[in-house]
Order: structure tokens, then sequence, then C-alpha cells
């Protein structure tokens, strides 16, 4: 996690973050908490797969990954946060749609290349 003032100079303090997952409805689970701290605008955490492994979670296809980051300033304790929540659990890399085919492209009925 990189946290810098506006001006540029990296902050000093700690970070707090949440790792879970956001299912298809929406609900989050989460399963890991921790603090570190955050040296020159730089916090760093590394969570081992085994230990998400070993919760023995299902990680359904669409489901999406949730993390939450808090970065507290160690010398007046304004408090930031930050969420994200772009990636998401495939079976697959790729994703077929034929949204915008109906008019030439049925599936099932025979087609002409």
């Amino acid at each position: 996690v990189e946290a810098q003032y506006t001006y540029g100079k990296g902050v000093d303090g700690f970070l707090d973050v949440k790792f879970g997952i956001i299912d298809l409805d929406g609900n989050r689970q989460i399963f890991a908490q921790l603090q570190t701290d955050v040296t020159n605008g730089f916090g760093y955490y590394e969570i081992d797969t085994q230990r998400i492994k070993d919760l023995d979670m299902w990680f359904p296809e669409g489901s999406r990954l949730y993390l939450e980051a808090y970065v507290t300033e160690e010398a007046g304790g304004l408090r930031e946060m930050a969420v994200l929540t772009s990636v998401s659990f495939e079976a697959s890399p790729y994703k077929i749609g034929y949204e915008l085919t109906p008019t030439y492209f049925k599936p099932g009925l025979p087609f002409l290349v």
C-alpha cells in the first residue's frame, strides 16, 4: 500500500488491512485482518495462499476480492480509507457473449461462413 500527502511526501504511520470476498449477492466475508507499519509512504503485507486454503472457503465464479485499507498517520492521527473490489474470480479468462449478434447468429441454427 502506498500512502502520500498531496505534496508528494510519504506518510509515516500505521496500516490496517482487511481481506475478504464479495459473493454474488453482494455479501462480504472477511478472512484476514492485520495491522502493520507504514514507513516513507509504503506499507507491505503478504498473505500466504495456504492460509486461505486452510479456511476451506469457496470462491464462486463471479465473486470478487475485497481489500479495505486504512492508513493512519503517526503525527496527527488523520485516517484515510481505500477499497479495492475490481479483482474477480473466474474459471476462464474468456467470456463469450452473443448479445450483439442476434440478427446474424442464432446458437443452434446453421451458419454459413
